[in-house]
């Protein structure tokens, strides 16, 4: 099950498509224009995370940006002075207040910005010809580290190939050995480059799935053929991902070296001509078909071409008409609903509290009729529902939310919670197993869903169940035994 976002960002290198898939999140760069990123389907961000949103209900994010969230309201809780959260989409921070940033902007940005300190910016440094010589051997230097990480990730990706089909523990354990020494060497070195070690984080992200993340004690992947090839697959992906980010890297070090030895010798002139090189109109009618109004404008500015400049300038008005009526509508909308939706979405969490369920649901109900579109509420009524054991009604809502919000994994895994509880006990394990093969979130459960399976004779699941379990938590003695009976 997937869904699909779209990047905030409309740059060459950070706008496109993302995509929530099985419980990870994917990124396809798709403008033409990158030379890094364009056609590359394998970005990883990481295990999908949802959190509380700035307009109620939870939006997505990666464990990496999970912890930033983190440190954000531990920053916030020993500032003195007041925090505003102006991301209108974005998550929720404890102890700042929300504000419209149209309205944040009309109360606190009243000073004009003096942009006379940018003139000096847009010439060359006084020191140009002292700064570059002793900017050349930093960035030798830097190319040494490239080399070094490319030289150490391949070596290291030889061993993988080569431990894939070693015999004996004897020869496979020296393989280990040499693959951590290269593996160690290239990380190690890959610190000093943080475009290389960046590239390093994603790949690391892309490992944490469910089916790449196992225990690495070498002992444990000598014993076990299964976990030995995890463990090569997990390396690959990090020393492909250093290798290639290295190499890319390499190509613009080379081109700036000889740059910098070129200017040193006197080959060349560092000094802004607005040329750099020639416009460029031969992609114009393809970047203005798909609403891309900015390099055509840029470029037929270049060149003098006024038909073109009067295109792109017609596209553009055409979309910031469409983003600022879209922005007011939706801003409108929410301004005028959204403290009622959450004052309602409070009212039935305090019934709730006091188990006036009843009441709850009239109130959830009040929050669903004023914005349908949001989850949350439909959520709360959804467990409501099961709480009062009224299985079936709760049932429908669980599927429409699931169908609606098809990457939260968290939907499906009490949707099969409801099923077993309603006599749909296979239905429901279905869908329990299919939720937590998505995320490693539900991993607690499986020792309670381990006794299900076995209560239910379905004992090759049991087992299965178990197992899992009991290598995330090896002292359970109440699974041990039930794994020893079945």
């Amino acid at each position: 099950m997937d869904k699909k976002y779209q990047s905030h960002f409309s740059q060459t290198d950070s706008g496109g498509e993302v995509t929530v898939k099985d419980g990870l999140i994917k990124w396809k760069v798709d403008d033409p224009r990158s030379k890094t990123l364009h056609d590359r389907d394998d970005i990883g961000m990481g295990s999908a995370q949802y959190v509380p949103g700035w307009w109620g209900g939870n939006v997505l994010t990666n464990t990496g940006l999970l912890t930033f969230i983190t440190a954000m309201e531990r920053l916030i809780s020993q500032f003195g002075g007041s925090v505003i959260n102006c991301t209108e989409g974005g998550c929720y921070l404890d102890g700042a207040k929300r504000m419209f940033l149209q309205d944040a902007i009309s109360k606190y940005c009243k000073e004009s910005i003096d942009k006379s300190a940018l003139t000096p910016l847009l010439t060359l440094h006084p020191d140009a010809d002292k700064r570059i010589k002793e900017a050349l051997p930093l960035l030798q230097n830097d190319i040494k580290n490239l080399e070094t990480i490319i030289d150490n990730a391949e070596k290291g990706l030889a061993t993988d190939i080569k431990m894939r089909n070693a015999k004996g523990k004897g020869k496979l354990k020296k393989l280990l050995n040499q693959n951590a020494a290269y593996s160690i060497a290239a990380h190690e070195t890959a610190k000093k480059s943080p475009t290389v070690e960046l590239a390093i984080l994603w790949a690391s992200r892309k490992i944490q799935s469910r089916h790449l993340n196992i225990e690495a004690e070498e002992a444990k992947v000598l014993a076990d053929k299964d976990k030995l090839l995890i463990r090569i697959d997990r390396n690959e992906i990090i020393l492909k991902a250093a290798r290639d980010a290295a190499k890319e890297l390499m190509k613009t070090y080379k081109e700036t070296e000889k740059a910098f030895v070129d200017y040193i010798e006197g080959n060349i002139n560092l000094e802004p001509t607005g040329e750099i090189t020639p416009p460029d109109l031969s992609d114009a009618d393809y970047y203005l078909s798909i609403g891309n109004f900015a390099k055509p404008l840029l470029e037929a500015r270049r060149a003098g071409n006024q038909e073109i400049i009067n295109r792109a300038i017609a596209a553009r008005e055409i979309k910031i008409a469409i983003a600022k009526e879209i922005q007011q509508k939706d801003f409108d909308t929410r301004r005028n609903l959204l403290p009622q939706y959450l004052d309602l979405l409070a009212e039935s969490r305090k019934y709730g509290q006091d188990k006036d369920m009843d009441k709850a649901l009239e109130i959830l109900n009040k929050a669903i009729e004023l914005m349908p579109e949001k989850e949350d509420a439909r959520w709360g009524l959804a467990s409501a529902l099961l709480h009062l054991e009224r299985h079936n009604e709760s049932i429908v809502i669980y599927e429409k939310l699931i169908n609606d919000f098809p990457d939260n994994a968290r939907y499906q895994f009490e949707y099969g919670q409801v099923l077993i509880l309603a006599g749909k006990a296979k239905e429901g394990f279905e869908q329990i197993s299919s939720a937590m093969s998505k995320t490693p979130e539900f991993d607690h459960f499986l020792g309670a869903l381990a006794k299900l399976y076995a209560d239910n004779n379905l004992i090759e699941e049991a087992k299965k169940a178990a197992e899992i379990h009991l290598v995330n938590y090896p002292h359970d003695i109440d699974i041990k035994n039930l794994l020893d009976k079945i």
